[in-house]
C-alpha cells in the first residue's frame, strides 16, 4: 500500500533531476536545435536552388509541342492559371512547382518510353495537384518539419500526409481517365526508370558491389 502524497512525493523527486539535466545542458540543447534547424534549412534551399536553375533553361521544340497537351488538360480541370512544363534531364520523376505561377518538371528520358495518353496522364496528375494548391501546403509542411525536426512523430505526420496527397491525385486521374490501366502502366515505367537510374548511379561509384 502506498499512500497518495508518497506516490506525489516521489513524482516530484523524479522530476527535480531531470529539471536540473535541463539547466545544466541548456546550451547543448540550444545548439543542437539551432545546428538541426540550419541544416534543415539548408536543404530546403539547396532544393530551391536546383529548381531554379532547371527553369531557367531555354524552351525547346519538345515543351512548346507539350504545352497545347497541357493547356488541354488544364482547362479540363478548370484550372485558371497558367501552368508551364520544362523536361530536364537532371530530373529522375515528374512533380510541381511554385503556387503563383506553377511549373511542371518532367524527365525528358522518359518521353520516349510512354506513349501520348501516358504523359497526359502524369501530367494530369501534377495539374492535379496544382489544383489542390499542394505545393503551398507542402511549403508550410516543410516548415513544420524544420522547426520539429528532433519529433519523429512529426515525421511520420509528414509521410502519411504526403501518401494520402499523392492518392488523392491519382484518384482525381482515374476519375478523368478513360483507361486507368493506362495509367498504372506509366506509374510503374516511371518507377522502373527511377530504380534503373539509381543503378547506374551505385554502379559507377561502385557503392553498389
Amino acid at each position: 500500500y502506498v499512500s497518495f502524497s508518497s506516490l506525489i512525493n516521489s513524482q516530484a523527486t523524479s522530476v527535480v533531476p531531470i529539471k536540473t539535466w535541463l539547466e545544466v545542458n541548456a546550451a547543448w540543447i540550444a545548439g543542437f536545435y539551432f545546428s538541426g534547424v540550419c541544416l534543415q534549412t539548408l536543404i530546403l534551399i539547396s532544393g530551391f536552388s536546383k529548381i531554379k536553375g532547371i527553369r531557367n533553361q531555354q524552351k525547346t521544340d519538345l515543351n512548346l509541342q507539350w504545352d497545347k497537351h497541357l493547356e488541354k488538360l488544364s482547362s479540363s480541370l478548370k484550372i485558371n492559371q497558367k501552368v508551364s512544363l520544362y523536361f530536364s534531364d537532371k530530373i529522375l520523376i515528374p512533380f510541381t512547382v511554385g503556387f503563383i505561377k506553377p511549373i511542371i518538371l518532367f524527365p525528358v528520358a522518359m518521353i520516349n518510353r510512354l506513349t501520348i495518353k501516358q504523359v497526359e496522364s502524369i501530367l494530369m496528375h501534377e495539374l492535379a495537384h496544382i489544383k489542390r494548391n499542394d505545393y503551398a501546403l507542402n511549403i508550410l509542411q516543410r516548415m513544420m518539419e524544420i522547426i520539429l525536426f528532433f519529433n519523429p512523430f512529426a515525421w511520420l505526420m509528414a509521410k502519411e500526409i504526403k501518401k494520402e496527397r499523392e492518392f488523392c491525385c491519382d484518384d482525381l486521374v482515374v476519375e478523368h481517365s478513360k483507361n486507368p490501366d493506362l495509367y498504372a502502366t506509366a506509374l510503374m515505367l516511371l518507377e522502373e526508370n527511377k530504380m534503373h537510374s539509381l543503378q547506374l548511379a551505385l554502379a559507377a561509384t561502385g557503392s553498389g558491389k
